[in-house]
């Protein structure tokens, strides 16, 4: 997926996102080249963690080695400092925990806001996108958020919301 198809994903994945008033929102910003980085952005989930409520901010941006979309996230207390790792990979909802926590969830910078976000690993993405027909980002989210806590509206998947 080429930067290019990214941003046609991202603005038709928001386009659906307002009809279902799902709060999905599109951001650009501009790189040292003055080209735009595009990524999508949803705020506002809330879920308890360690005795605590912590808010998740959830990013999806394209990964630039991998040209693949990359399922992110922040995650804050109340009082706005971050959670520790061993706390996110407590929210992770995957069978198998035995496996390194760096082979599923990896810390990279955010490509526009250059700030760390956590990430899930990008290693496989492309094959699972590959067969995705119509919007990827809306396969790649209905199958990976889920791992994270995020889950997709069902309606998403209706082709007559972009008409």
């Amino acid at each position: 997926m080429t930067p290019e198809e990214f941003k046609c994903e991202a603005i038709e994945f928001v386009k659906i996102s307002d009809k279902l008033k799902d709060s999905w929102e599109l951001k650009s910003v501009k790189n040292s080249l003055q080209e735009d980085v595009v990524y999508v952005v949803k705020r506002g989930t809330k879920v308890k963690c360690g005795g605590r409520i912590v808010a998740i901010e959830f990013h999806v941006i394209h990964q630039v080695s991998y040209q693949v979309p990359v399922l992110g996230l922040n995650t804050f207390t109340g009082d706005g400092s971050s959670i520790s790792h061993e706390d996110i990979w407590s929210l992770l909802q995957i069978e198998d925990k035995s496996r390194d926590f760096l082979s599923v969830l990896t810390q990279m910078d955010h490509p526009a806001l250059f700030t760390p976000l956590w990430t899930l690993h990008p290693c496989r993405t492309a094959d699972l996108i590959e067969g995705v027909r119509g919007n990827k980002i809306i396969g790649f989210l209905s199958a990976m958020g889920p791992t994270v806590g995020l889950h997709l509206d069902l309606a998403y998947g209706m082709t007559n919301l972009l008409e």
